[in-house]
């Protein structure tokens, strides 16, 4: 890719990087904020991609992001779940039923701009409408997604819910004209996906009516009447629910980050198992051809020392 260590862009992410953690020290560098840098150095030169950064990560809800403050970002989940009770009351009552906390998916969606889980295409819709109409924006687009991911989503356990919203990029696939422009969403919500069905939860193969297309979640989200100002008065209403309610969503919080870990270390252990095996099944194979071989080679080596015996023979009786 253009970002990856051997990539054309890599030393200029690099430098934009370091360039707004010594311009904002406070801040430093913050994970996902690579997606922003590189977005805009898609479009921007190196000068005007630090300007246009510096600024954007100075508006809407970058900063109490950024600056991890978990009573604003607190906050910010809970307007958008009330937003999701209103427009989505099954997906909401269930994912509250099992127990799913809604800063484990905003907080990543939300600091990218869906970078972590769109296609580029797509993501740049998400893009021009946060420019256009602010944080209203990614609450509509979000909600949109979560529309389209209704069917893997209810009647789910906790697990698979959390594997689900953690892995969207495992359903979502890449319009079929790469090179739209970014100001195009009419022409994104017509465009068809395109992609080689990938693996989900362990289950093998997608099947390709499994993979979600960004159009159906543009046309959910297009139709919603929801303004910046109305979700920021949602965001800055007086906080319910009191201490011992904070501390009872911290724990659950941390139970599914918990939850979330095993899940990675189950992945690893059984990638680690995989990686272990291969080798040993090309020794196997390998030893099995050589023994092959080597019994051929041996053998011939026996027959040739028992002529050369016969030869020595000879010579030592006509002596």
């Amino acid at each position: 890719g253009f970002f990856n260590q051997s990539g054309p862009y890599h030393a200029l992410l690099r430098d934009l990087l370091l360039a707004y953690s010594c311009h904002r020290p406070s801040v430093g560098y913050v994970q996902g904020m690579g997606y922003i840098a590189g977005t805009f150095l898609l479009y921007l030169e190196p000068v005007e991609a630090f300007r246009c950064m510096g600024n954007l990560l100075n508006l809407h809800h970058f900063t109490d992001f950024l600056m991890v403050d978990m009573e604003r970002i607190g906050r910010f989940a809970a307007a958008f779940s009330d937003c999701l009770a209103i427009h989505l009351p099954p997906l909401h009552n269930h994912l509250q039923i099992v127990g799913v906390d809604t800063r484990l998916y905003i907080v990543e969606w939300w600091m990218t701009l869906f970078g972590t889980i769109l296609p580029v295409e797509a993501a740049s819709v998400a893009w021009d409408a946060l420019l256009m109409e602010g944080v209203s924006a990614l609450v509509r687009i979000t909600l949109g997604i979560l529309f389209v991911l209704q069917d893997q989503l209810l009647g789910a356990s906790l697990e698979s819910c959390l594997m689900v919203l953690t892995h969207v990029e495992e359903w979502f696939v890449a319009p079929s004209s790469p090179s739209l422009p970014l100001h195009l969403a009419p022409a994104l919500a017509s465009s068809a996906p395109v992609a080689e069905p990938r693996a989900v939860n362990g289950r093998g193969s997608m099947a390709r009516e499994d993979l979600k297309s960004f159009s159906a979640a543009l046309d959910f989200a297009n139709a919603l009447d929801i303004s910046t100002d109305q979700f920021m008065r949602m965001v800055e209403r007086p906080a319910g629910g009191g201490p011992k309610e904070d501390k009872s969503r911290l724990r659950s919080l941390l139970s599914q980050l918990a939850l979330l870990t095993l899940q990675d270390e189950e992945a690893a252990r059984r990638r680690r198992t995989n990686l272990q095996r291969a080798p040993a099944a090309l020794w196997q194979a390998a030893a099995a051809w050589t023994g092959h071989g080597g019994g051929e080679g041996e053998k011939g080596g026996e027959q040739e020392s028992t002529h050369l015996g016969q030869h020595e023979g000879d010579g030592e009786k006509k002596e």
